[in-house]
């Protein structure tokens, strides 16, 4: 989870090594309103509030690590 976050806090190169041209895409990663948290974990199973923000590599998704729902009941992890 490191490496994902200073990848997308710092600038890179094409291929993810340091020191390129592009990025940074976030100046911090943001801060989940909802716990109070700005570090990402990896996994399949967003929503168990160890974290910010849950991201799967095998599907490139991030979703919100809260075990929160919205008011329609729908939890935030699946959005």
């Amino acid at each position: 989870p490191e490496k994902f976050v200073v990848r997308l806090t710092t600038v890179t190169n094409a291929d993810h090594s340091p020191r390129g041209i592009f990025g940074p895409y976030l100046n911090r990663m943001p801060v989940n309103v909802f716990n109070g948290l700005n570090d990402v974990r990896y996994g399949d199973d967003p929503g168990r509030n160890l974290a910010g923000w849950c991201f799967n590599p095998a599907t490139g998704q991030i979703h919100a690590d809260d075990n929160l729902a919205s008011s329609d009941g729908t939890p935030h992890s699946r959005y």
